[in-house]
């Protein structure tokens, strides 16, 4: 959620010390210790290389030339002695700050919240033009949904629980008009945050950016298409002075048109949402485990002796090219339900296989240059034929 509030430095005296980490976007200012702070560095650097090339494909032109502050807190009170409204675990505070807190439940950084509100910073420094709330905050929660994967995001997921959420919200029509959505400025949607205009605003650039028909787009990676192309359009004739009905007819056509296709699209989700994607990510991310395990000189025959390394906390890591070893965990998880995990092996490199249900394959690569881990990816491959 975006707050329209100044960060004051001073409004905390008792305020932790904080230590200070560079990247090349961003200056991190944290009390967090250990793994917890080498984890937010990572991510942020990793954040801002997503952000940079995903909105240079959604129309917004302008550079950065400076390094932007984020503030991550271990204690909620600290958290909100910046001036955060209380009811946030995450501010986007005037027009230069982040500032982060734990979720208020106990648990670590609200990444989700995080995510999003580091996109209202970044698009605000590359001084795009001012965005209507729906692409605003759709496009925060697009990017709050991501799955970090060590070298990367994966981004267009929806997932299940978020789906049956938009799913009942269209069944019931508690979304209301799109149209009154649509001229929903900045203003109006801070002076009532309401969460089915989130979710409503989230299920529409969802739709955009990675709607088929009605089904789960195949752009699991980096891929994009149509989608990047019509909101770059939207986002460039708002750049040029276009009104924001004019710039929409010109991206997107008839708005009646648009919402049954988008109506359409997610009557048709899957209730577990986009697998795929998710797969795409756990394969990526197993991939930067195995990438760093290599380039610690650590090697595995199969992928059973990898996974009980795993299970036992003794995956190596190269300390200057470090990921969080929780990684492993979080792929489990997204990996759908029956897929099987294999490794490849050529006189090259090694191969992590990740088998869906149905037989699609999730092949990661990665190469190792002077000791550091360098292009992981995953491609996908079809089912083999019977």
């Amino acid at each position: 959620m975006t707050f329209a509030v100044q960060f004051r430095a001073s409004a905390a005296p008792e305020s932790p010390a904080l230590r200070r980490y560079e990247t090349p976007y961003y200056l991190i200012h944290t009390d967090l210790g250990g793994a917890d702070a080498a984890e937010a560095v990572v991510r942020m650097k990793v954040l801002a290389e997503v952000y940079r090339k995903r909105t240079r494909e959604l129309g917004f032109t302008g550079r950065i030339d400076r390094r932007l502050p984020v503030y991550l807190f271990k204690d909620r009170a600290d958290y909100l002695a910046t001036g955060a409204p209380p009811e946030s675990a995450g501010a986007f505070l005037g027009d230069r700050l982040v500032a982060a807190a734990t979720d208020g439940r106990g648990g670590g950084l609200a990444w989700h919240v995080v995510q999003h509100e580091a996109f209202h910073q970044f698009a605000a420094a590359v001084s795009g033009p001012d965005l209507p709330g729906w692409v605003n905050e759709g496009l925060g929660e697009y990017f709050g949904e991501s799955l970090f994967t060590g070298d990367g995001y994966v981004t267009g997921v929806a997932p299940g629980w978020r789906v049956k959420r938009v799913k009942d919200a269209i069944a019931a029509g508690t979304f209301g008009p799109m149209q009154r959505l649509l001229r929903r400025s900045q203003e109006q949607w801070n002076e009532k945050v309401d969460l089915a205009n989130y979710d409503h605003a989230w299920s529409l650039v969802q739709f955009i950016l990675h709607g088929r028909d009605g089904r789960e787009g195949d752009d699991h990676g980096d891929d994009h298409g149509d989608g990047d192309r019509s909101m770059a359009d939207f986002v460039r004739a708002l750049a040029d002075g276009q009104s924001a009905a004019d710039a929409w007819r010109e991206a997107f056509g008839d708005a009646g048109a648009f919402e049954r296709r988008w109506r359409a699209y997610w009557e048709s989700l899957p209730a577990e949402g986009t697998p795929q994607r998710c797969a795409h990510a756990a394969a990526a991310a197993v991939t930067s485990l195995a990438a760093r395990a290599a380039a610690a000189g650590q090697s595995f025959t199969t992928f059973d002796d990898f996974s009980r390394a795993a299970d036992q906390g003794e995956l190596r890591c190269p300390p200057d090219d470090w990921v969080p070893p929780s990684l492993w965990q979080r792929a489990l998880r997204w990996a759908p339900a029956g897929s099987v995990w294999s490794f490849e092996a050529d006189a090259e490199r090694t191969r992590v296989v990740l088998v869906v249900p149905g037989g699609a394959r999730k092949v990661g690569t990665f190469d190792l240059h002077e000791g550091r881990v360098r292009d992981v990816a995953v491609r996908d491959e079809p089912a083999s034929k019977p």
